[in-house]
């Protein structure tokens, strides 16, 4: 776990591990620079198993980089500072990864409290359909995650290029290598929406995080098409039809393009993937002023 400036619900979080029904573990926590409370509150804690790393800031994703490196369990379970987990989160995980060992990811569904009501989010996919989900949408919570950490390390972990959104960029490499995720369905983690999340405050930034990690994969796919044979040819038309509409929604009209132009290496014929392209090509050239009328002529 990581917290910057976390005091308001970080007893909470931190009581809410410890009293998981799974008791073997090391509690990491990474003090990333805080100025309020924090420090005084982690270090009220006299359990063996935490284990306090006080840094100054870097931000969460070379947080999280440093927790991977630091810790010695062969899986890490993620934990934000201001949810909350199950009792029994830790032990559900860990029965999957026994019944599934060679899954590089195990994560659950959750309840997220708004200010005004709650609901509950249970991801649902298949090893073929995964990697075009997580073009479209992140269907895996990020922060109920256990993973591996050996495949995290091998695949670079977090990448520090994303200072939001670092999950759904590495979940895409990942699964986007052929690497198996499994989900507990239950809603074994809490998530709390509030004026300070990252998902309120940084929302423009996460949206830019999310088209470049997507960009990313856009282009490996179009590279080498039939690598990718194995995933799910509708859901992945679908999603590439879906980023296309986005990119050139956000004036990325570039990769709107490669987006539709990924749907033709699907089909050749894909009506939609043509209008695609002209509906890009024609926002491009009126952004620059130019008359598409005149231009076509």
């Amino acid at each position: 776990m990581s917290v910057y400036n976390g005091e308001r619900y970080l007893r909470e979080a931190v009581d809410s591990i410890l009293g998981q029904t799974y008791g073997d573990f090391e509690f990491l926590i990474i003090n990333d620079g805080s100025t309020d409370g924090t420090r005084d509150i982690l270090e009220s804690y006299a359990d063996p198993r935490i284990r306090l790393v006080h840094q100054e800031n870097m931000g969460l994703t070379k947080a999280l980089n440093v927790g991977n490196r630091l810790a010695v369990g062969q899986y890490v379970a993620r934990m934000d500072a201001d949810d909350l987990s199950a009792p029994e989160r830790l032990a559900r995980q860990v029965e999957l990864a026994r019944e599934f060992p060679e899954a590089a990811s195990i994560s659950t569904g959750a309840r997220v409290l708004f200010a005004d009501r709650q609901e509950v989010r249970t991801p649902r996919f298949s090893d073929s359909t995964l990697p075009a989900l997580l073009l479209e949408r992140n269907p895996i919570i990020g922060p109920s995650t256990m993973y591996s950490r050996g495949v995290v390390l091998a695949a670079g972990g977090f990448d520090g290029q994303h200072r939001y959104a670092q999950d759904r960029d590495l979940w895409l490499r990942l699964a986007w290598a052929g690497e198996r995720f499994r989900v507990v369905e239950e809603p074994l983690y809490i998530i709390r929406k509030h004026s300070a999340s990252v998902s309120v405050v940084h929302v423009e930034s996460q949206a830019d995080s999310d088209r470049r990690a997507t960009l990313a994969i856009v282009r490996q796919f179009r590279r080498d098409p039939k690598k990718y044979a194995w995933v799910a040819p509708a859901p992945l038309r679908n999603a590439l039809a879906t980023l296309s509409w986005h990119y050139r929604q956000a004036g990325w009209f570039g990769p709107a393009r490669e987006a539709a132009l990924a749907m033709l290496a699907l089909n050749r014929t894909d009506a939609k993937a043509y209008k695609l392209i002209a509906a890009a090509a024609w926002k491009a050239l009126s952004a620059r002023g130019a008359s598409p009328v005149a231009s076509r002529r």
